[in-house]
Order: C-alpha cells, then structure tokens, then sequence
C-alpha cells in the first residue's frame, strides 16, 4: 500500500516467480528503493527452517524468483526479521542458529562483493541489543540516530518495540 493525501491506497501485488513457502511463517522487507526484496522463508534449498533469500524487480514490474543468501547468512535454524540497510550493503536479521546471548539474537553482515552470496562473517549486535529472550525486528530507518527492534525481555507484554542510539 501506499500512503496519498487521501488515505491508503493499495498497490499491485507483488508477482515473484517460483515463490512457495513449506511454512506458513514469512517475513518481508522492501528495500528503500523498491528494488530488491528480503524474504524470511522455509524452502526445499533452505538449510534449515526459514532462511534469508533475496528477490530483484524485473523491468516488467515482476520479481525474479527467490534466491537463498548462503550458509555464511542461514544456519539449520529459524532466519527471521531481515532488514536491508538503505544502501544495500548491511544486512541485519535475527536467528537462532548462532551463539548469543539468548533465544533469538539480531546480528549483522556485511555485503563483501557485487553479489548477494558473499558476506562477512555475522557478528552479533551485543548485549545492548541482546538479551537472554528474543530479540527481532531490527530496522534503522534512513537519516536516523536511532534503531529499533523488538523484544519479549522488559517487555509490559508478549514483546515490545525499544529504541537505541547508533
């Protein structure tokens, strides 16, 4: 959807070619520019429950089909919550699947080459960011001093969303 002055207006839906997911449980995330989609699924090439996999826009309007970021990127466990910073070279999403501090960690990589399956090495955002529960949702929005991501430790319920100064 896109906001206008007269409310939200809804936009074509995305048409990404051989999209299926073997679970239920996706996530998205648009690049700032609108060219290039992340996408948190669970597939036959995924490594193990979800993995982070990235779509390109066509010139055609369309997507071309999901493309699995690696095993630098995606362990045997969930990948969830990628964001894509505004210039397309870090890479923050939350897993299970490395050590940290809790249940789920927020780390981040950053992009090493032109193409979209060479990383460095991820490195956990710290116990500023992390805590013994589940952290995710890491987004940092353009021109800001802040991020924020969710948690379920100090939350007043289930998870709640906190701020912290870059």
């Amino acid at each position: 959807a896109e906001r206008t002055e007269e409310g939200w207006q809804l936009k074509a839906p995305f048409k990404i070619a051989d999209f299926y997911s073997n679970s239920p449980q996706v996530g998205y995330c648009l690049s700032a520019d609108g060219e290039t989609l992340l996408m948190t699924l669970e597939r036959d090439d995924s490594f193990g429950g979800r993995d982070v996999y990235i779509s390109q826009k066509q010139e055609d309007g369309t997507w071309n089909a999901p493309q699995n970021m690696g095993s630098v990127i995606n362990t045997p466990a969930d990948e969830v919550s990628a964001f894509l910073s505004h210039d397309k070279t870090t890479l923050y999403y939350a897993t299970q699947g490395k050590p940290g501090y809790g249940g789920t960690d927020i780390f981040m990589a950053k992009r090493t080459g032109s193409t979209w399956n060479s990383w460095s090495e991820p490195q956990n955002m710290g116990p500023e960011v992390n805590t013994p529960g589940a952290e995710s949702g890491f987004f940092i929005p353009e021109n800001s001093e802040f991020a924020y991501f969710d948690s379920n430790t100090g939350s007043s319920g289930s998870s709640d969303i906190f701020r912290i100064r870059l």
